[in-house]
This record gives structure tokens, sequence and C-alpha cells, in this order.
């Protein structure tokens, strides 16, 4: 303990003859441990912090195989009809966007904000047994072609873009995507520790937008839903 006080006087006594080169080292160190954090935290984020799911033990990723090459390939969107058919081993299927969609919101007197989105069957948080920090998640009645558009926000979506405003809720934002800007009703907003899939800002359910899009490219609905061979109309599928 001696030796530690002395050395700090003797320290202590230095910084105080050298003001300049204490400044300089004590910027140094705050630099450098201010990145350090940083990076950490993104690390964090990104690769470290599970993802809180109530039902992450029970729940599986099915993909496609082209039996030919050998090779597993996404799903359309008449897969889960297909599986909710035929599977018995699980209680629920659901769909998701196989990479996210890239689309702008427009929130009157502020200007366009690009946020990734993931496009998802409305049995998506079901599946994944998460439910809503405020308003609530989609249902079936929500992924009906004709359904009116709902999306659900990301908590980092809802601090970025509405500032945290619980009123958000039932509140009509336009998204500007593949198919003409739309109108699009926020139902809900997602707790901080659910992100999936990764990078996803908010999320809306597939049938209402597949629709959409096969009315704007005016293609029969068909293809839009069971032909699908683009990769960003194409889906992974999660049982659980």
């Amino acid at each position: 303990m001696n030796t530690l006080l002395r050395d700090l006087l003797h320290a202590a006594r230095g910084l105080r003859r050298e003001p300049r080169f204490a400044v300089v080292t004590i910027l140094i160190l705050a630099v450098g441990i201010g990145a350090c954090t940083a990076m950490f935290s993104i690390v964090n984020a990104v690769l470290l912090r599970p993802m809180a799911l109530l039902a992450a033990d029970g729940v599986v990723m099915l993909w496609s195989v082209d039996v030919r090459h050998e090779s597993r390939m996404e799903s359309t969107d008449a897969t889960q009809a297909h599986f909710q058919a035929h599977l018995r081993s699980f209680d629920e299927v659901a769909l998701m966007s196989s990479v996210n969609w890239s689309g702008a919101l427009i929130v009157p007197g502020r200007n366009p904000v690009t946020r990734s989105a993931a496009v998802v069957s409305g049995t998506f948080f079901e599946v994944l047994a998460s439910g809503p920090l405020l308003g609530r998640v989609f249902d079936a009645k929500d992924d009906d072609p004709g359904a009116e558009r709902r999306l659900v926000l990301s908590h980092a979506a809802w601090t970025q873009i509405f500032g945290a405003d619980p009123s958000v809720i039932g509140r009509r934002v336009i998204v500007r995507e593949e198919a003409a800007p739309q109108p699009f009703e926020v139902i809900g907003v997602m707790p901080p520790e659910f992100f999936f899939p990764r990078r996803a800002q908010y999320w809306t359910p597939a049938a209402p937008r597949l629709e959409a899009i096969a009315r704007h490219t005016k293609q029969p609905r068909s293809d839009a839903f069971d032909k699908l061979g683009v990769l960003e109309r194409r889906f992974r599928t999660i049982v659980r």
C-alpha cells in the first residue's frame, strides 16, 4: 500500500510539472476508452447479445431442397399453406422474407427515412412467442390479401423516428417500397430485446404486400404468390 501511495504521489507531481503532457495523455486515454466502448457496444448488439424468445428451444427453420443440385432454396408464399395442411409435428408455421426489404417511411412534416423491413406472415410473432411493448402484433386477419396495410415498429425505429411517442399506435405513415406509396397503420412497437431478423426496423404482413406488388406490376396474383422468382420475394419458413 505504501509503495502504491508513493507511486501515485510521484505521478501527481510529474503531471503538475508537465500539465500539457497530462492533458494530452488524458485525452488519448479518453478517446481510446470511448472507441473501445463503442466498438464493444456494436459487437455486443449485433453478435453477442441473444434475442429474448420465450419459445427459443422449440423454433426451427425449414428450407426447401433442390434435389438435382443438392442445394437449399427459399420457399414461396404457397409453402405456408402446404405446411399448415400437412405438418403434424409442429404447432404453428410462419414465413419471413429471406432478405430484408428496403423502404422509406414518410412521416408528415419530416424528410423520408429509409429503413429495412421484414415481410412476414400473420403467424410470425406467434411462432416466436414474442409480444409487443405497445399495441399488438399481427394476426391472421392482417395477413389476408385484402386487409388494410399495417406495420409493427422496432424499438429503435420507434425511438429514432417517432421520439418514443406512445401515441404512435393507430397513426398512419406512408411507406414507399416496390409498389406505389401507400398508407400503413402502426399497430405495435416491439421491445428492444426483439431484433429478428437482424437489422429489421419494421415488419409488415406478406399477403397484402404481395397483392399490392401484383397490382403494381400488372401480373396475375398467382405469379406474385406462387411463382416468386426474385430473391426479395422469397421466404424462409420457421415453425414451432
